[in-house]
């Protein structure tokens, strides 16, 4: 089902721009779709923020490597990368996903690009999804709502 989904998003693009172009493009939408399951999860809670949050929410024209988020008072960092694990790997059908964690971060390795013809063989397959968080600190913020189509 996640092929499709980057396959979809590829048609229309594929026509214009490069390789390069496309990944990103492909990150994005993997972005996206993590970001709709934290959105529509037990994890709602957590505050987005950094540099995919400037792009997102506020349109930046910027690219970010990873989702970064904070959390306040107890979080349990193991179930939430669990959950985001199991919501691409079953919900979206992936069992190939490959993923990683250090500490706070949990980093995805999607092989795709081969199949969707962005890589050759002498190229890596994965296109990589890092969600970072950490604790919030005690200070004076604003949390914003907003939500995104």
């Amino acid at each position: 089902m996640i092929i499709k989904i980057l396959e979809n998003r590829l048609t229309e693009a594929k026509k214009t721009a490069g390789k390069g172009f496309l990944r990103n493009l492909l990150k994005d939408t993997l972005q996206l779709l993590a970001l709709e399951f934290i959105y529509n999860s037990r994890w709602s809670n957590l505050i987005f923020k950094g540099g995919s949050c400037l792009r997102i929410c506020h349109g930046l024209n910027r690219l970010s490597e990873d989702l970064d988020f904070d959390y306040e008072g107890e979080f349990d960092v193991s179930v939430f990368f669990e959950d985001v694990k199991t919501h691409f790997m079953k919900d979206f059908y992936f069992p190939n996903l490959e993923f990683r964690r250090v500490k706070e971060r949990l980093y995805f390795k999607f092989p795709v690009l081969r199949q969707l013809a962005l890589a050759t063989s002498s190229e890596s397959d994965k296109l990589y999804v890092k969600i970072e968080l950490s604790r919030a600190e005690k200070c004076n913020y604003k949390i914003e709502l907003q939500p995104i189509k």
